[in-house]
């Protein structure tokens, strides 16, 4: 009846509310709910109430938002539904509870006492993809039961390009569950089954297995990455993969990870690799093994105390069968290990370091183990501790020291023609320098000589002062005068003797024979001691010149000239107790190098800046001016009286414009060199003077580099940055200079999702690099490099993008490595080309993935092919 029934239109009678709250029995709190349209109340056996026009109906943290919901009171149910519209319904039900992702449907059942519900043609959203299904049932503890399941990343709601579907799933805390999944794009089903499915439902790290990658290349057809990320606490995990080739070559890796925040962090990594070549019964069929052993560390025990090291223990044979063209050309390898500790109140500190490093190209091997080091900062003993405030320095407070001693205990291993020349049999020379670190009788059989390891340990203590000279002869001057002393002594365990030859061979010498006489070391504590002194002078003058060229004004010439005496007597003089005789033969107990010879050297430099006025003039007429450095030109020379030839050394110059670097947008820099002396009919350096013969000092070394790099804003760095071909980076693209590096870990290492989408917003960018570099030791010897280095990216079009990096030796007349990328932006999914077209790593793929979420992995398609047999032909010699 009419009587039984309150209509509420909020557009109408102003005593109707449109929002109120009601607790039914059982609840455990009040319904509260709204409505923009009306509110319709049957008080009759039916108990009902109908809200229209974005409705909502709020429980404890369940929120429930729709255009019309019907509240069964009597039931304590909840029932939603859309309008019906041309496109669609308007106002689909919105399911929210707490913090979970919230569900959309076509209708919707909620009941208050029970707190389940079910909805019709449902979709949720679970990290970074969708879920779909005809029905879900959802549960009091946020279990959820879908039938007719769709899982996709894509973000087209009604026609996603790609779904995985199964009859069944369920959600349950940080798991999806599924029955047996099929792979369908768009609506077409796919042969591509699995048995069942169970996708993370939470951010971070999370066990189980890893996304393999799979294709063809030289070696047959592969499947890579096969393996399991497991978690073992809130600090470790672990990694391990494997992968197969169809020629039987295949791969184990395995990685560790530990971190603890303000107390350590690290990783280590171990790869074997079994390379199969060609066939069996091919003429260069080839084997190995190869491996590599990386571990990283980095701990911080206190502010001042902390540990470091970066372990990379691998051979050439690992690296040039490595899929990343970084370790392909990579020529070296290095390892370090440091621990330090400093007391920064007292200005001390103290290191200890261990290092190897290993040079592919000629097999030399060098290694400390270890090298400590002790510092003392500059210090001031006579410094007064009870000076008046305000009082200056006496002359003898300004007396300052510094101490830093060092041991190293250093292990070599020649190159091969090194051992040839030291007479090493042919048989001993595959000997690997591991074996010869940990045995002497290897060693010695291995390079010829009988003492592995050079110890050696040094004090140094430099004393200087500066002074300060405010007036010469009642004139006002700016003058720093600097003397200084530096006292230096090595301690070696060793020394050298002449011996006749038939019994430095008897005892192991090591060549640098003459007149049937060789050098042998002999196990003897030799100490060095050695000392320098000198005086500098420095002051500064100015230059002003009244010019304007548009919005510059003046000029201004500032110079810092620098005189500086220096005086070291000759160590290598029997004086010094550091020479012995054998017959007629005087010789130093230790290789010349380690002896300073006689020092009596002038030396002048000469520091020029140019600067100018940058001045403008705003809307209201008042001018702004900022100083913009021009030009900046150094040049220095020195003069050794105690030198018996050639006593003046080359002019060196150097120049830059500091205001290109400042913009950002360009460095160039250029250093020269200049010989003073004139070449003979031979072009052999002579010590005649080349301006007694009318002539200028000869050009006989330059250097230049410059280097831009080219975008619209702050795109610049980023887009060529993470590329490799700024000039900011780790190297200088793929050309012929660029440095081996690449990644020390894997971006695979964490199982929460794998490398971004590429970024299309990027419209340009463009990085060049040119240097050019000569030498000229004397006439006729000379060489040159000329390289010019380029990285670039740029977007033909809102949806394609292309990369490259690339290198030109204008010497060799030849392209260096050069790389193409080419990306196509699919909406859903992404396809990207590689191309390396010409050189000796020639290769080029193309995959088709989707282009986010946690099926990136697993939908690709990808199919590279390169001349790996080229790459690999010598291999195994």
């Amino acid at each position: 009846p009419a009587g039984d029934s309150l209509v509420a239109n909020r557009s109408g009678n102003g005593n109707a509310p449109s929002s109120s709250s009601r607790q039914g029995k059982g609840l455990k709190a009040p319904v509260k709910f709204k409505a923009r349209d009306s509110l319709i109340v049957d008080l009759g056996s039916d108990q009902e109430a109908t809200l229209y026009g974005k409705a909502q109906a709020t429980y404890q943290k369940s929120v429930l938002t729709a255009h019309q919901i019907d509240m069964l009171l009597e039931r304590d149910e909840l029932e939603a539904q859309g309008m019906p519209s041309d496109t669609g319904l308007v106002g689909r039900p919105k399911f929210k509870r707490g913090e979970e992702d919230p569900f959309y449907g076509d209708r919707l059942a909620y009941n208050l006492r029970t707190e389940r519900g079910r909805v019709k043609s449902a979709r949720t959203s679970i990290q970074e993809g969708f879920v779909q299904g005809s029905a879900v049932k959802m549960m009091e503890d946020s279990t959820l039961y879908v039938a007719d399941a769709l899982y996709t990343t894509c973000d087209c709601e009604d026609d996603p390009s790609y779904s995985l579907r199964s009859d069944r799933m369920k959600m349950k805390e940080k798991w999806v569950y599924s029955g047996p999944m099929q792979l369908f794009l768009f609506n077409i089903p796919t042969p591509l089954w699995l048995p069942f499915g169970f996708l993370p439902a939470t951010q971070g790290r999370r066990s189980g297995p890893l996304p393999l990658d799979y294709g063809e290349d030289g070696r047959g057809f592969y499947l890579r990455n096969v393996g399991w990320y497991q978690i073992i606490n809130e600090y470790m995990d672990v990694q391990l993969t494997g992968g197969y080739w169809t020629s039987g070559s295949w791969q184990l890796n395995s990685r560790f990870r530990y971190n603890k925040r303000y107390a350590y962090d690290g990783n280590f990594s171990f790869d074997y690799r079994q390379v199969k070549l060609g066939e069996e019964t091919d003429q260069d069929y080839s084997e190995k093994g190869t491996i590599r052993l990386q571990w990283r560390h980095q701990q911080e025990f206190n502010p001042h105390t902390s540990l470091r090291s970066r372990v990379n223990l691998t051979s050439r044979s690992h690296l040039r069968a490595s899929d990343d063209l970084d370790d392909q050309i990579r020529q070296d390898v290095s390892s370090s290990a440091r621990f330090q500790k400093q007391w920064r109140s007292v200005g001390r500190s103290f290191s200890a370091q261990l290092r190897q490093k290993q040079y592919f190209q000629t097999g030399r091997v060098n290694l400390t183990l270890p090298s400590i080091s002790f510092r003392q900062t500059r210090r001031k003993p006579f410094q007064r501790e009870n000076r008046p405030p305000g009082e200056e320095e006496r002359w003898y407070e300004k007396i300052t020291y510094r101490y830093s001693s060092s041991l190293d205990n250093g292990f070599s291993y020649p190159t091969r023609e090194q051992r040839l020349r030291n007479g090493v049999d042919s048989t001993n020379l595959d000997i690997p320098w591991y074996e010869a670190l940990v045995s002497p009788s290897t060693y010695r059989k291995a390079t010829g000589d009988v003492i592995p390891f050079d110890f050696q340990a040094s004090h140094d203590v430099p004393v200087q002062a500066s002074f300060s000279v405010q007036e010469i002869f009642g004139q006002p001057v700016f003058l720093s005068l600097n003397p200084n002393f530096d006292y230096q002594e090595e301690w070696r365990l060793f020394r050298r003797r002449l011996h006749p030859t038939d019994s430095s061979e008897e005892s192991g010498g090591f060549g640098n024979e003459r007149d049937g006489l060789a050098f042998k070391r002999e196990t003897d504590f030799t100490a060095l001691r050695q000392f320098d002194t000198g005086v500098s002078a420095k002051t500064r003058f100015y230059g002003t010149f009244p010019w304007r060229i548009g919005a510059l004004e003046g000029l201004r010439h500032t110079v810092r000239p620098s005189l500086n005496f220096g005086y070291r007597p000759n160590f290598r003089d029997p004086f010094w107790g550091y020479t012995d005789t054998f017959r007629d033969s005087t010789y130093t107990v230790v290789e010349r190098r380690y002896l300073n010879g006689p020092q009596k050297r002038i030396g002048l430099s000469l520091n020029n800046l140019f600067q100018t006025k940058y001045v403008t003039t705003d809307s209201t007429g008042e001018r702004q001016s900022r100083t913009l450095s021009l030009l900046k030109l150094d040049a220095n020379i020195s003069y050794n009286a105690a030198s018996e030839r050639r006593p003046l050394s080359t002019l060196r110059l150097s120049a830059r414009p500091p205001f290109l670097n400042r913009s950002d947008r360009a460095d160039v820099r250029l250093t020269a060199g200049f010989s003073p002396y004139a070449l003979d009919n031979n072009q052999r350096r002579t010590d005649r003077y080349v301006w007694q013969d009318g002539r200028p000092p000869r050009l006989d070394r330059l250097s230049l580099t410059i280097g831009t790099e080219l975008g619209p804003g702050e795109t610049r760095r980023s887009s060529l940055g993470g590329y490799g071909g700024s000039r900011y980076g780790d190297g200088r693209g793929y050309g012929g200079r660029r440095r081996g590096g690449g990644q020390y870990g894997s971006s695979r290492y964490d199982n929460s999702g794998t490398s971004e989408p590429t970024d299309f917003s990027i419209p340009w960018a463009l990085s060049l690099d040119f240097s050019y570099d000569l030498t000229r030791q004397s006439g006729s010897l000379e060489s040159s490099d000329a390289i010019l280095n380029s990285s670039f990216t740029f977007n033909p079009t809102p949806k394609w993008l292309v990369r490259g990096d690339t290198g030109y030796d204008f010497k060799k007349m030849e392209f260096s490595t050069t790389r193409l990328q080419v990306y196509r932006n699919l909406g859903c999914w992404e396809m990207s080309i590689n191309w390396v077209p010409f050189g000796r790593f020639q290769q080029y793929g193309f995959t088709l993935q989707v282009k986010s979420g946690k099926l990136r992995d697993l939908l690709k398609l990808s199919h590279p092919r390169s001349s790996v047999k080229d790459r690999f032909s010598g291999l195994l010699n």
